[in-house]
């Protein structure tokens, strides 16, 4: 199992943002995140990160918990937030090879993950003449260079073109094919059904949901009805 979370629990100032919720993740799956706003999908993988500790329950990646070895549990994944840092004035060359001096990589290492991320043409640009989803490929390469059997984004195609969603959803089915795992949140529900093994729907601070999109939209005539339903009435099921 790539991933197992049980029972997670997180409170802000006393609102429960995320309540018992369990799900695991198995190798080369990508299983997507859904929910409205506020559902406590970023906090969520906030805390499958260790970002944000959980009030109560437990995370492992390949059987490894941030408790018993933090630096070996880090090296498990890497996470790729909504809105990353701008690293102004430097190349997108420079910025990976950062990245993979870090890492113990080399040049090769560079291009390698450029090209499967989709930004090899443009590395001697600077970062911040990048569109966004330019920049957000330069990341995804970047989180590559670091060879994680787990891929965690939050919202990695909103504000991107149909090409550029197209692109990045593509270097994410090449990282399951070789082995690799993603989670990944999303509010596209096109998005969820087309890519995603398996959809996890948060809705009113817990899992209402966990199975194929089809699957679990099989009473409504779309996924969309479910959520509607769901939000409107409030049942969880």
């Amino acid at each position: 199992m790539r991933l197992k979370a049980d029972k997670l629990t997180k409170s802000f100032n006393g609102h429960k943002v995320v309540q018992d919720i369990s799900f695991t993740i198995k190798d080369g799956e990508i299983v997507g995140v859904v929910g409205p706003n506020g559902a406590g999908k970023s906090t969520t993988l906030s805390m499958v990160c260790g970002i944000l500790p959980a009030d109560s329950g437990k995370i492992t990646i390949n059987g490894i918990s941030p408790e018993g070895n933090s630096c070996d549990f880090r090296r498990q994944f890497s996470f790729v937030p909504e809105r990353p840092g701008l690293h102004q004035d430097v190349s997108c060359f420079d910025f990976l090879s950062f990245s993979a001096s870090t890492n113990g990589k080399n040049i090769e290492d560079i291009i390698i993950a450029a090209k499967e991320a989709g930004c090899d043409n443009y590395l001697e640009r600077p970062m911040d003449v990048l569109s966004r989803g330019q920049r957000q490929a330069v990341y995804l390469a970047a989180a590559f260079i670091a060879e994680p059997s787990l891929l965690i984004l939050d919202e990695p195609t909103v504000g991107l073109d149909p090409i550029q969603q197209r692109s990045i959803l593509d270097a994410l089915r090449r990282f399951c094919n070789k082995g690799g795992s993603v989670l990944l949140s999303t509010h596209s529900l096109h998005e969820a059904e087309t890519i995603c093994e398996r959809i996890l729907v948060l809705m009113h601070n817990t899992i209402i949901a966990d199975g194929k999109a089809s699957d679990i939209a099989k009473k409504h005539n779309n996924l969309y009805e479910f959520l509607t339903d769901k939000m409107n009435t409030g049942h969880v099921s």
